[in-house]
């Protein structure tokens, strides 16, 4: 099936899937409960999960093997060789955001069923499609944004490449004047200083979207300041679409799609405030159901408490980043990065910035500006970073003509690159 079919498909789903948000949560749980099973016994047809799970547990999911990422080329041969039809199911591949290559087989529902999560997402927010809508993304070649980008023409959609030069992406979006506006954190933030400094707005503009990066707070307040409209975020992956941002600022897992869990080293629930490893399991997807498949972030467990909007859909925690964009102390424990990104935010006309972590207490920032960093300046913002960190740290600046976007098109501000990894305890 082609992606345009799964979206006008979706589509179709969308009053079905925007009144299931809204269903008792004992509703919800069953109806979870029952794809669930499905999603399981799917997997048990395949030669990979029959080999890795012991009969007398295959119904209890948190007591099944965590999958990693170096283990989907096996499941992918599995689920090939089981669905001999190749029409049965597109393909994806991807090299992620840690440059680790892997192939992924989608069934027509799971399909339908991403596209109608995305589109309750932006329809929630006042999106119409035949209104001007700008995506600004990565158009990789593979990948079903990409394939849908490349007809050019979608209803009110016009795509435009993120990894061009800021002011061409400015110009083309004053052209344009979207209501509508897609993209990452990083290409916002470096679009709102270009608006500022150009002391430009886009006159139509009513809403922005953005995911695929760990969105900061700074970058919604800068947005808010020189555009003059608020961000919703949502939390997508090219295994699935995971969650969204309502009117009320909640994170709302797609619970028709997906069943997450926030857990800690061990694989065991973390409890609510804490932060844990992100473990996904799809429930429309029985070509290639990924169980208790290990993404590579890291999320806050939220509570139970019902949402402001009325919807029961699980509430998830602010999303704190990729195992690759986490920082750890020398005694192993995980920290977020950005309470130290948001100090180098000081650093005069700044066009953009990463801080990377190469040791365990060796921290490098890179920046992209018109002149180096003063000696007086660089000590008051070792000084900072130190104290923000809460232990001796050495901090390193390099000034850079540009910072290079990772493989998969992302931009990070805050990368690990520590050899050997150091042990990581949730």
């Amino acid at each position: 099936m082609s992606s345009l079919a799964d979206l006008l498909a979706g589509a179709a789903r969308l009053p079905q899937i925007s009144r299931s948000a809204y269903v008792d949560a004992p509703r919800l749980a069953e109806a979870v409960r029952r794809r669930l099973e499905r999603t399981l016994e799917a997997a048990r047809q395949l030669s990979f999960y029959a080999e890795r799970w012991r009969p007398a547990r295959e119904r209890d999911l948190p007591a099944l093997p965590i999958l990693a990422r170096r283990e989907l080329a096996e499941l992918a041969c599995s689920a090939r060789a089981r669905a001999a039809d190749s029409r049965a199911y597109s393909t994806c591949e991807s090299s992620g955001s840690t440059g680790e290559p892997i192939e992924l087989l989608f069934d027509a529902a799971h399909e339908r069923g991403r596209f109608a999560a995305r589109m309750r997402y932006l329809w929630l927010h006042g999106w119409r499609p035949l209104q001007r809508s700008a995506w600004l993304i990565a158009l990789m070649p593979g990948s079903h944004d990409g394939d849908l980008a490349r007809r050019r023409r979608l209803a009110g959609a016009r795509f435009f490449s993120h990894i061009v030069d800021f002011e061409q992406q400015a110009d083309w979006l004053r052209r344009f004047d979207p209501c509508w506006l897609y993209s990452m954190p990083s290409n916002l933030e470096a679009l709102a200083a270009t608006f500022e400094r150009r002391g430009e707005r886009l006159p139509s503009l009513r809403k922005i979207f953005c995911g695929g990066e760990v969105l900061e707070d700074e970058v919604r307040r800068r947005v808010r300041r020189v555009l003059g409209v608020e961000i919703a975020e949502n939390y997508g992956a090219t295994e699935a679409f995971l969650a969204f941002e309502c009117e009320r600022g909640t994170m709302h897992v797609n619970a028709e799609h997906v069943l997450l869990e926030i857990v800690d080293a061990g694989g065991d629930p973390v409890a609510e405030g804490e932060m844990g490893r992100v473990l996904v399991t799809t429930l429309e997807n029985h070509v290639m159901p990924l169980v208790r498949y290990e993404i590579g972030d890291y999320a806050i467990a939220a509570s139970n408490d019902p949402c402001p909007c009325g919807r029961s859909l699980p509430r998830l925690g602010r999303i704190q980043g990729r195992t690759m964009n986490l920082f750890r102390h020398r005694d192993g424990r995980l920290f977020s990065p950005w309470r130290l990104v948001d100090k180098l935010r000081e650093i005069p006309d700044a066009r953009r910035l990463q801080l990377a972590q190469t040791g365990a207490d060796q921290f490098e920032v890179r920046f992209v500006a018109g002149s180096a960093l003063a000696d007086e300046a660089e000590a008051a913002m070792r000084e900072k970073l130190v104290a923000a960190i809460g232990e001796p740290a050495t901090f390193t600046f390099r000034r850079h003509a540009e910072i290079p976007y990772s493989r998969s098109g992302k931009f990070f501000s805050a990368v690990y690159e520590a050899e050997p990894p150091l042990t990581a305890r949730s």
